[in-house]
C-alpha cells in the first residue's frame, strides 16, 4: 500500500470510531441510561481505535514529508507538451476555527471528552482541540478560568474580525474612542469664554464644565437551533452554514441598536445614536438640496466644535447607488467619488439596515465605545421559546432534547454613548437617491 494511501486509510479508521463513538453516546443519552455491557465494550474499542491511530498517524505523516523533502522537483519545461500545474495549500475561512469549536462541542452534547474526538479530525484548525483539551469536566465556555485562555481568545477574535465588517459598527469602531466597562470617564459638557479687555484692566476667569459617565455590560445575543440530523454531518457547507447565520444575526442586531432612536434600558441596551436627534429635512431631490442638508449637519457639528475630520456619511446600498448616479444637465456626475467610498471627503459606510432615503453623519470619534468580545454556548437539553422575540418568563417551551435539536448560542458584550450631542445628525426625505438607482 502507497504512503498516501495508509494515511487515507488511517483518517478513514479515525473518523469512522469517532463516529462511532458519537452514535453510542446519543443512544445512550436518548434513553437516558448508561451504556450496556456491549455499548460499553465498543465504546472502548473504537476509543482505543483513535488511539492507535494517533500514534501512527504522525509517524506516517513525518515519513511523507521526509520524501518530499528528498525528491527532486521535474520542470515541466523539460516534458514536452506538459501542462503547468499550481498546487495551492486550502485556505481555512476566518473564524471557521471559533464555528468549529461550537459545533463540536454541539455534536458531543457537552461532553468535552468526545468534543476533544469531534475536533482531531479537523487537522487544519488544531487549536479547537487544544482548548478543548485545556477544559475541565465542570467547565463552560464562558468560564475565565480555562475560556479565557489565549487560544480561544484568538479563535473569539477571529469571530469578531468576520463579524466587525458586516456591521456598521465594524466599519467604524477604529475611530470610536475605546473605553473600559464601569469605569468614570470624564465629558466635558461646556467649554471656557474669553472676552475683550482694556489696558491694565483685570483678565476674566473662566472655567470648563464637565460630567463624568461610565459604560456598563451590555448583551448581544443569539440562539441558533439546528436539527440533530444536520448538526451530525461535520462537513464544511454545515460549517459554512453555522457560521452565515451567527454573523447574520449578530449583525443585524448591532446595527440595528447603534442607529436607531431608542432609549437606553439600563442594564439592557445602549441608546440608539439617533435618540435626542432632531433629523434634518432634505427638502427636495436635486443635488442642490442634498448638499443644503449635509451642510445644515457639518455645521451642527462645528457648532460644539467638533472636528470635522474623519466624519463618515452612513447610507442604505441602494441610496449609495443612486447617489453616484446623480448627473447634471450635461451629463457629468455630480458625485463622482461616491463609487470610491467617499462624499466630499468623507468615508462612506453603506448598511441595508439603514431606511431607504435616509443619510446619516456621524464623527466617530466623539462615540465611546466599550466591546468585551464574543461569548458561545451550546445545548441539547434546555427548552426554548422558539420566537425572535420570547416572553419574560418565556413560555411555551420547546424541549430540544425531546424533539432532537440541537441550540448554539452566542453573546458578544458591548456599550456606546455619545460624547456630545451633535456627533450624530440625521437626514431624512432623500427619496432621489433610491429613483435615481431604479433608472
Amino acid at each position: 500500500m502507497k504512503l498516501s494511501e495508509q494515511i487515507a486509510d488511517c483518517h478513514k479508521r479515525r473518523q469512522n470510531a469517532v463516529d462511532a463513538m458519537g452514535a453510542i453516546l446519543a443512544l445512550a443519552e436518548k434513553d437516558e441510561r448508561v451504556f450496556s455491557h456491549e455499548e460499553e465494550r465498543q465504546f472502548v474499542h473504537h476509543k482505543r481505535v483513535v488511539q492507535i491511530v494517533d500514534v501512527e498517524l504522525p509517524g506516517l505523516l513525518e515519513r511523507q514529508q521526509q520524501d518530499a523533502a528528498k525528491a527532486t522537483p521535474i520542470s515541466a519545461a523539460l516534458i514536452p507538451g506538459a501542462p503547468i500545474v499550481e498546487y495551492t495549500r486550502r485556505q481555512i475561512p476566518a473564524a471557521m476555527a471559533f464555528t468549529r469549536f461550537t459545533l463540536a462541542l454541539a455534536k458531543a452534547r457537552g461532553n468535552l471528552s468526545v468534543a476533544q474526538e469531534v475536533a482531531k479530525a479537523w487537522s487544519d484548525t488544531p487549536e479547537v482541540e487544544q482548548v478543548l483539551k485545556a477544559a475541565v469536566a465542570a467547565g463552560t465556555t464562558t468560564d475565565p478560568a480555562w475560556a479565557g485562555s489565549l487560544v480561544y481568545q484568538t479563535m473569539s477574535d477571529s469571530f469578531l474580525e468576520l463579524l466587525r465588517p458586516a456591521t456598521i459598527l465594524g466599519q467604524i469602531q477604529q475611530s470610536m474612542t475605546p473605553v473600559p466597562f464601569n469605569t468614570k470617564v470624564p465629558r466635558q459638557t461646556a467649554g471656557a469664554t474669553a472676552g475683550w479687555i482694556g489696558e491694565g484692566a483685570p483678565k476674566p476667569v473662566s472655567k470648563l464644565s464637565f460630567d463624568q459617565v461610565s459604560l456598563t455590560p451590555c448583551k448581544v445575543a443569539v440562539i441558533v437551533v439546528y436539527s440533530e440530523e444536520l448538526l451530525r454531518v461535520s462537513r464544511p457547507n454545515v460549517e459554512t452554514v453555522a457560521q452565515a447565520d451567527l454573523v447574520q444575526a449578530c449583525a443585524t442586531a448591532i446595527d440595528a441598536a447603534l442607529i436607531d432612536s431608542a432609549a437606553a434600558v439600563a442594564g439592557v441596551r445602549p441608546a440608539g445614536l439617533a435618540n435626542g436627534v432632531t433629523p434634518i429635512a432634505a427638502g427636495g431631490s436635486t443635488a442642490a438640496q442634498i448638499d443644503a442638508a449635509l451642510k445644515q449637519a457639518l455645521a451642527a457639528m462645528l457648532a460644539q466644535n467638533i472636528p470635522i475630520q474623519g466624519v463618515s456619511v452612513l447610507m442604505n446600498p441602494v441610496d449609495a447607488i443612486g447617489l453616484g448616479m446623480i448627473r447634471t444637465t450635461s451629463g457629468d456626475l455630480v458625485y463622482p467619488t461616491v463609487s470610491a467610498g467617499t462624499l466630499y471627503g468623507m468615508s462612506i459606510v453603506r448598511s441595508a439596515s439603514i431606511a431607504a432615503g435616509t443619510l446619516m453623519v456621524i464623527a466617530a470619534p466623539q462615540i465611546l465605545v466599550a466591546d468585551a468580545g464574543v461569548l458561545v454556548d451550546s445545548s441539547r437539553e434546555a427548552s426554548l421559546q422558539l420566537d425572535s422575540a420570547p416572553a419574560n418568563p418565556p413560555t411555551p417551551l420547546v424541549s430540544l432534547w425531546q424533539q432532537d435539536l440541537a441550540a448554539l448560542r452566542v453573546e458578544r458584550i458591548i456599550n456606546w454613548m455619545k460624547r456630545t450631542s451633535a456627533c450624530f445628525q440625521v437626514i431624512t426625505g432623500v427619496t432621489m437617491l433610491e429613483a435615481a438607482a431604479k433608472k
